[in-house]
């Protein structure tokens, strides 16, 4: 039987970045900024970055998924709001959401 290191288990336990932020959205229930899920992913450990600008990874990372999975026709995780803060986009479900860029809605409005 052979042993991880302790780094490879270090490793097998970080999430990529929209996958942390999916977790923390879910777990707080209510939209989160991409800096304030920067500092809870990074706070609890539950991603790791050499970038001097954390915050800003993790919205590329975000966007970046966006449009992986419109580009495939795949639905949305995410859903960035007006005020820069995500939910996730089961959470509207049956709101119609104009297609945009990236998808765009003001908080608390009706769509």
């Amino acid at each position: 039987m052979t042993k991880e290191s302790p780094e490879a288990q270090k490793k097998e336990r970080l999430l990529s970045f929209a996958d942390a932020a999916e977790l923390l959205i879910r777990r707080a229930q209510k939209p989160l900024s991409y800096k304030q899920l920067t500092k809870i992913a990074l706070d609890e450990k539950l991603i790791e970055t050499q970038s001097e600008t954390p915050a800003i990874t993790m919205h590329v990372a975000l966007r970046s998924d966006m449009k992986r999975r419109e580009q495939r026709g795949e639905p949305q995780r995410f859903i960035f709001l007006a005020t820069a803060s995500l939910v996730l986009s089961i959470w509207l479900r049956g709101h119609r959401v104009r297609k945009q860029k990236a998808p765009l809605i003001k908080s608390g409005s009706r769509v």
